[in-house]
């Protein structure tokens, strides 16, 4: 498997490991959001923050690997 991947690492491994921080950032944000504020700002804000995520890095690595 030489070769393949960015900077000698696998994509899938980069995926998964980018993928982990985007998640784990926007369930930290939306912690933030519901200890400055005392209440959450919608229903299902943390699912939404992850969604919203995940779908901002499918669209920067759909431009970047064009």
């Amino acid at each position: 498997m030489l070769g393949f991947g960015v900077l000698g690492i696998d994509k899938l491994l980069l995926g998964m490991m980018i993928g982990t921080l985007a998640i784990w950032s926007a369930f930290t944000f939306s912690d933030s959001i519901r200890a400055h504020r005392g209440r959450v700002l919608w229903p299902y804000q943390s699912l939404s923050f992850m969604v919203i995520s995940i779908v901002i890095l499918l669209i920067i690595f759909g431009v970047l690997t064009k």
